[in-house]
């Protein structure tokens, strides 16, 4: 019998790329996700920073300018921060999407993992089938010439 052949090998090889590269999109979504987060988090430090600046400023002797100047850049860092936050959430969203993708392939090549698994079962049994005929036929060949009743027949 010839050797197993799957018939959608090539699907199945075009399914294992897709789910590489859904799981390479997810790698670099991921990233993207972190790096938003630590933006995030490195305006929100400094931020509070600003902040304890200004009740500083408050309690000292500062000049209205001073305070002003220091309100604004406030007013900009929280600006930043939103901006940070809108980013951070796209990157999750892309992580979430990333994520779904990858799964969707895996599952389509799990599909055909078990296809190609049970084509290549039923070829296993076919050919042990096989293999079963043709070692009774040998025997039965075999026992037929060294029987005793042919043995019996030739005297």
């Amino acid at each position: 019998m010839s050797r197993f052949s799957f018939r959608l090998q090539k699907v199945l090889d075009l399914k294992e790329r897709s789910a590489q590269r859904a799981a390479a999109q997810l790698v670099v979504a991921k990233d993207r996700a972190d790096n938003a987060r630590e933006a995030l988090d490195q305006l929100s430090v400094i931020r509070d920073a600003g902040g304890a600046q200004l009740a500083a400023a408050h309690n000292s002797q500062s000049t209205a300018g001073q305070l002003r100047n220091i309100s604004f850049l406030l007013e900009r860092l929280d600006q930043q921060m939103d901006h940070a936050s809108v980013a951070a959430q796209t990157a999750e969203h892309g992580v979430a999407s990333a994520q779904s993708e990858l799964t969707l392939a895996h599952q389509a090549k799990r599909a055909l993992d078990r296809l190609r698994d049970r084509q290549l079962g039923d070829w296993q049994h076919a050919l042990s089938h096989t293999d079963r005929q043709h070692m009774d036929s040998l025997a039965l060949a075999l026992f037929s010439r060294h029987s005793p009743l042919q043995a019996d027949d030739n005297k």
